[in-house]
């Protein structure tokens, strides 16, 4: 290549038409610069240059770096924003959440100003489960047991009831049962009977006559055969046999209501548990858990 090339006008604003890439020392330092002469001042042939070009390529080079760079420089400026968005929306999100707990809150505090008699048991489950999601699960289970239905129910019953003047009282089921005596001490009837069961009034008439005739030969025997049967004279007391206890009068009603027909006479007496430490203490705690909620038994609550 010649010397003149590097001096060639390449258009009309005297832009050299080809320029040198040529290792100077500045300042002490060692470094390549482009220039139009590969080496000024001096007789350096151009193909000594460390690399050479055309002006108008490298330009162009030049501009698609520096399009390059703008065009990161946009995305890096979009990444920012986008960054700036998603955290506008999340703090957005949650002043929206925090909105639906207060709207909550306020819902239940109407609802128990509506309807104390249901919203009350609502407020305290929604608050629970709130504390759940809040504080995940663990020992809040430990802290705020879920008291059952039925148990708040006999806590309610427990409290309102008549005790019939009874400390601690102790609702029991007692049925009336027949036991067999000695004649000679107290007795509240006399039956005869046999294997098949007791006599009709009629035949129980009959030997009662017969026992009692001077000139039978059945006459005061406990024992008497009549037409093929043996009898026996019996003196029967009747006792009372407990049953069941519940802690409510209503307990033994509905015992009863299932299962009196199987009992013989059944009654409802009440005990006390004096002295009964243990019963009197499951006693007071379910007595504990009495909410005020003051309601007839198997009513539904509106949840």
């Amino acid at each position: 290549m010649e010397q003149t090339a590097a001096k060639r006008e390449g258009d009309t604003n005297n832009r050299p038409e080809t320029i040198y890439l040529i290792t100077v020392e500045c300042d002490g330092a060692v470094c390549d610069v482009w220039c139009e002469d590969p080496a000024p001042g001096t007789d350096m042939d151009p193909a000594e240059a460390t690399r050479y070009v055309r002006a108008d390529l490298l330009e162009q080079e030049v501009r698609f770096h520096r399009g390059a760079v703008e065009g990161w420089a946009d995305e890096a400026t979009a990444l920012v924003d986008s960054r700036e968005e998603c955290k506008r929306l999340v703090e957005k999100n949650q002043a929206l959440e925090q909105c639906l707990e207060d709207v909550k809150r306020l819902t239940r505090e109407l609802d128990i100003a509506l309807n104390a008699a249901g919203a009350a048991e609502q407020a305290s489950l929604c608050d629970l489960m709130a504390q759940i999601r809040k504080e995940g699960p663990g020992p809040i289970f430990v802290k705020k047991p879920v008291i059952p239905r039925f148990i708040r129910d006999m806590a309610t019953l427990i409290t309102t009831q008549d005790n019939r003047i009874t400390a601690d009282p102790l609702f029991c089921v007692f049925q009336k049962r027949e036991i067999v005596t000695d004649a000679d001490y107290g007795y509240d009837r006399i039956v005869w009977c046999s294997d098949e069961g007791e006599a009709d009034d009629e035949t129980a008439q009959h030997l009662d006559e017969l026992r009692e005739d001077v000139d039978s030969d059945h006459w005061h025997e406990s024992e008497i055969k009549l037409d093929g049967v043996e009898w026996r004279r019996l003196a029967v007391k009747k006792i009372d046999e407990f049953v069941t206890a519940c802690f409510t009068e209503q307990g033994c009603k509905d015992f009863l209501a299932i299962n009196g027909h199987n009992l013989r006479k059944p009654f409802i007496y009440v005990t006390s548990l004096f002295r009964n430490e243990e019963m009197k203490a499951l006693r007071n705690w379910i007595m504990s858990q009495d909410t005020g909620n003051r309601r007839q038994v198997g009513e539904e609550v509106s949840a």
